[in-house]
């Protein structure tokens, strides 16, 4: 179970060194399970760099992933049947011009799971891949469950598997 204080959310404008603590920090602490969430594929390369110079090696009690792959690996996939079982969602979708993306499906309603969250029915869209995983949680808890046993939640899923979380945003970058 996790307690209040195991858990560390670190936002600071570039240049204050939020990597630089964070790998000490994720070093420091080998046996428990750190997860790193970081925005961009820079920042994750960033950070496993650090690591490497800083240790030889990423050691297996850290996961360091971007914050879509958290999304669709702990919080879409596990639990996408509950709102959509047509297809496995393979991956996230980057609309390549997003205004006109945005103009296109403009009248397609939440309520067409289908064609509101995916494209083609298997790649989730980066716009709403939070607002899925959302809907996946509400839908788990309002799945009735034996009197002997509570519903699994998706926090639950990650905290089982990650003890300590720590969150890098990197504020200073696109």
């Amino acid at each position: 179970m996790l307690n209040d204080h195991s858990n560390k959310i670190i936002v600071a404008s570039a240049g204050s060194r939020k990597t630089t603590y964070i790998v000490k920090e994720a070093l420091s602490n080998p046996t428990d399970n750190i997860l790193i969430l970081t925005y961009t594929i820079d920042n994750i390369n960033q950070i496993r760099n650090y690591i490497t110079r800083e240790n030889g090696y990423i050691p297996t009690n850290i996961t360091i992933l971007s914050w879509f792959s958290f999304l669709l690996q702990e919080c879409v996939r596990p639990y996408q049947n509950f709102v959509y079982s047509d297809k496995r969602i393979e991956t996230v979708y980057f609309p390549p011009d997003i205004g006109k993306f945005k103009a296109d499906r403009r009248f397609i309603k939440k309520e067409n799971v289908k064609s509101y969250f995916l494209v083609g029915g298997k790649y989730i869209i980066n716009e709403h891949i939070s607002e899925f995983s959302c809907l996946c949680n509400v839908s788990l808890r309002q799945t009735p469950y034996p009197s002997t046993r509570f519903p699994p939640l998706l926090v639950s899923r990650t905290a089982a598997a990650v003890a300590r979380v720590q969150i890098f945003y990197n504020l200073g970058s696109a």
